[in-house]
């Protein structure tokens, strides 16, 4: 997923390949974007501020609880199920 001015752009991610095909555009202006609190009542029932370290290949690493690192993008013109990223 990559953050163009106006709109998401989707990929499918292959091993095979470094080169990723285009899977999808989300338009930002038909869409309502949340995160946080908001995001995760709409996704679980149950909301655990669980704070799950990371340690990604580069050597970042990172004590976002998943409240933090969840969004939520619904699009208008698209179909109704949700994007979750």
């Amino acid at each position: 997923m990559t953050l163009v001015p106006g709109h998401v752009v989707l990929f499918s991610m292959t091993t095979q390949s470094c080169f990723h095909q285009r899977s999808g555009i989300i338009n930002l202006a038909d869409s309502y974007v949340y995160s946080g609190l908001l995001a995760m009542s709409n996704l679980t029932s149950t909301i655990d501020d669980v704070t799950t370290p990371r340690r990604y290949q580069d050597g970042l690493e990172s004590n976002d609880s998943d409240v933090d690192t969840t969004l939520v993008i619904r699009s208008v013109t698209a179909s109704p199920t949700s994007f979750l990223c």
